[in-house]
Order: C-alpha cells, then structure tokens, then sequence
C-alpha cells in the first residue's frame, strides 16, 4: 500500500531519498558520511533507508556535510 504523501512516514521517505541523491552527487557513502558527522554507519544508513526520521540539528549537519543548502533540501522535499 503506498503511504499518503502528506503523511510524516512520506515525509522520511522522501527526506531520505533526496538525502541519497545529495550523497550520491557527493560521492560519499554512509561510512564516509557518518565519519564526517561524527556518527555510526548505522545510524547514518536508518537516515538514508529512511527507518529513522531526521530531526532539524541532524539535517542541517547532514545538508552541511553534503554541500548542499538544508533549506533547498527542505523544499524540494515539499515539492515533490
């Protein structure tokens, strides 16, 4: 059953997946990743698969660390 698109669970998924995309222009995986926020692997893979939603200080880290702009990554979210 696909999830409403307005519901907080669409909301990870689609926060997760622009997240993936950001990683992926970045050429960094979740190990590069979680060593640059200064995390666990693991956590940084529940936030890309999206089973564990990304509070505001996380996602500015994360956007940060990615190089790109958390509210640009907010939006586009949104817009999708």
């Amino acid at each position: 059953m696909a999830r409403n698109p307005r519901t907080p669970h669409a909301l990870t998924d689609r926060t997760a997946a622009a997240l993936r995309a950001a990683a992926a222009a970045a050429n960094l995986n979740a190990t590069d990743l979680a060593g640059e926020l200064g995390t666990t692997r693991q956590r940084v893979a529940r936030w890309l698969n999206g089973s564990t939603a990304i509070d505001t200080d996380e996602l500015g880290a994360i956007a940060d660390a990615l190089g790109v702009d958390p509210v640009a990554l907010i939006r586009r979210v949104r817009n999708e």
